[in-house]
């Protein structure tokens, strides 16, 4: 998975989680599936934590989901630059380890032109 979707999928956790606060019981499936999401010590237990979630919420009646997704952008309108920032961190802190810079590699020269030649019939044979 690229570090840019997890970056993206962490922050989101961030933010449902945040907008669970006093809608839902912290004991509430989601809640609790948020929670194992954001302290995941592992990608993988992140992503799996993360489909839990998904789950849990579909499963919301659509009241809830709708208030908690206008928390999410009410909380996103007041503060992009610190979500923002805290993305980049998310993203930096989970990229993988660059290798030495290569050469480059020469450029493959191209196809020689084709010229189209002229079909012939069976009167010109």
């Amino acid at each position: 998975m690229a570090s840019e979707d997890l970056a993206v999928k962490r922050t989101a956790v961030k933010l449902l989680s945040t907008a669970c606060k006093g809608l839902l019981a912290e004991d509430a499936p989601l809640a609790a599936a948020l929670v194992a999401a954001l302290t995941s010590p592992s990608d993988a237990l992140f992503v799996y934590n993360y489909g839990v979630a998904e789950e849990e919420f579909r499963r919301l009646p659509r009241e809830t989901t709708d208030t908690l997704m206008s928390q999410c952008q009410s909380r996103i309108a007041e503060s992009q630059g610190d979500i923002l920032a805290e993305f980049r961190g998310l993203r930096a802190g989970t990229a993988a380890p660059t290798a030495p810079a290569a050469k480059p590699a020469p450029a493959a020269k191209p196809a020689p032109k084709r010229v189209p030649t002229k079909r012939k019939t069976g009167v010109e044979w």
